[in-house]
C-alpha cells in the first residue's frame, strides 16, 4: 500500500495558468548581468516536470543537474572552465536511472549521491563523476536528501508525527532515526494549514536546503510555506509570506483503482531552493494547478503546461526568514543555485541549457 502512494505521488502533476500575485509581493526590477549560455545542443530538458525536488545541487568546484531527457541522466558543470560533462546511465541495473523518474540529487563535496524515489535507491558517484556504489534503504521512507556521505534527511511522506527525519544509513542500506524535524502535535493547535499539512502525508512534497551550520529548510510545492529547523530540530520558525498561499484541503482517496492524496486545485508553488549564506532564494512559479488541466494535457487534449517551471524567486533572510524581495527571471526556470559569485538557472524553454548571472546585489 506505501509503494502505491509512493508512486501515486510522484506520478500525478497538475498545473495551470493563473500567476498568483500578492499584494506584499515587491518584485523589483533587477538587471541580471549574463556571464555565459552553457549546455545548448546538448541538454534536452535540465529539470523535471514534476513536483519541487532538488534536480539540481552545487558545491565549491561543480554545478549539477538532472537532464530527464537527456544522453546521459546527469551533468556537471565545472565552474571555472564552464565545461559540461556528462555522467550516470540509463536502465534498471545497478546504478542506472529510469528514464524521466524523479531524482534528488546531492553533493558533499568528496561525492555525489543522488536518491532515486520511484527505484527506492541511492546511487553514490566520485567527485570526478564515477559510479561507486548503490545503497538500497531497508527501511520504508519519503523522498531522501543526502547532507553527507552516510547521513540524510527523509521527507516522511506516511508520518503524521514529523516533517522530515534526519537519518544515517550504512553500506548494506540500515537506516537509524537520528532527529525529527518538526514535530506536528506541537504546534497544531497554533495553525490551520499545519493541521492540513499534518493530516496528509502527500501533501509533504518539497524542495530542501540544508546549511553547514546543520540548519534544515523546506520550501513547499502545494503553498509558500518556507520553513526552517535548527539543529536540534525542535526550534522552528516558519513563513507563508510574502505570497499567503494556504495548504490545499486533500484527502487520501482511491479513484479509478489509484491511490492519490494530490489536491483537486492548488498553486504550482516554490519549485528549488538555494542559498548564498545570507539569504535564502525560492523559485516560485504561482501556476493555478487542477486534475483535469493535467489529464487533457497528457492525454493530447489540452494546451501546453508549465509543469515544474517557474520565473519569479522570491528572496528572504536566512536568519530569520524575513522577507527582502522578489524579482523576475528572463526565462522559465526548472531549478536555481547560488555561490559566493554566481546565480545558475536551468531552463528547459526553447533551447535548453543553463544560464549563468552574476548574483545579484541587494
Amino acid at each position: 500500500m506505501k509503494n502505491k502512494f509512493i508512486i501515486a505521488s510522484l506520478i500525478f502533476l497538475l498545473s495551470g495558468s493563473l500567476v498568483v500575485a500578492s499584494s506584499e509581493v515587491s518584485v523589483k526590477k533587477i538587471e541580471l548581468c549574463s556571464v555565459k549560455k552553457v549546455g545548448e545542443g546538448v541538454l534536452n530538458y535540465p529539470g523535471l516536470p514534476a513536483m519541487g525536488y532538488n534536480i539540481s545541487a552545487i558545491d565549491d568546484s561543480y554545478f549539477y543537474v538532472y537532464d530527464s531527457k537527456g544522453k546521459y541522466p546527469f551533468y556537471a558543470l565545472d565552474k571555472k572552465t564552464l565545461q559540461l560533462k556528462g555522467f550516470g546511465s540509463w536502465g534498471q541495473g545497478p546504478g542506472e536511472v529510469l528514464m524521466g523518474s524523479p531524482s534528488v540529487i546531492n553533493s558533499t563535496g568528496s561525492k555525489i549521491l543522488i536518491f532515486l524515489p520511484l527505484q527506492r535507491k541511492l546511487v553514490v558517484f566520485s567527485n570526478d563523476l564515477k559510479f561507486l556504489k548503490e545503497i538500497k534503504p531497508e527501511a520504508e521512507m519519503g523522498v531522501l536528501y543526502m547532507i553527507s556521505d552516510n547521513e540524510g534527511v527523509s521527507v516522511n511522506l506516511f508520518s503524521m508525527e514529523c516533517l522530515a527525519e534526519k537519518i544515517k544509513i550504512d553500506e548494506n542500506g540500515k537506516v537509524l532515526s537520528v532527529l525529527k524535524y518538526y514535530p506536528f502535535k506541537k504546534v497544531l493547535t497554533k495553525n490551520q494549514n499545519m493541521i492540513k499539512l499534518g493530516k496528509n502525508p502527500l501533501l509533504k512534497q518539497g524542495a530542501i536546503y540544508f546549511d553547514k551550520e546543520g540548519n534544515f529548510f523546506f520550501a513547499h510545492y502545494y503553498s509558500s510555506l518556507i520553513f526552517k529547523s535548527s539543529p536540534i530540530g525542535d526550534v522552528f520558525e516558519y513563513e507563508f509570506e510574502p505570497r499567503n498561499i494556504e495548504v490545499p484541503e486533500a484527502e487520501v482517496k482511491e479513484r479509478g483503482g489509484i491511490i492519490s492524496g494530490d489536491p483537486e486545485r492548488c498553486i504550482q508553488s516554490y519549485l528549488s531552493l538555494t542559498s548564498d549564506g545570507k539569504y535564502l532564494y525560492a523559485l516560485f512559479s504561482g501556476e493555478e494547478i487542477t486534475m483535469e488541466k493535467v489529464i487533457a494535457f497528457r492525454t493530447g487534449k489540452g494546451k501546453e503546461i508549465n509543469l515544474g517551471e517557474g520565473k519569479f524567486v522570491d528572496v528572504f533572510r536566512k536568519e530569520d526568514l524575513s522577507y527582502v524581495l522578489s524579482f523576475e527571471l528572463p526565462v522559465l526556470a526548472t531549478s536555481i543555485a547560488v555561490d559566493n559569485e554566481n546565480l545558475y538557472v536551468t531552463t528547459a524553454e526553447n533551447e535548453p541549457c543553463i544560464l549563468i548571472f552574476k548574483k545579484p546585489k541587494f
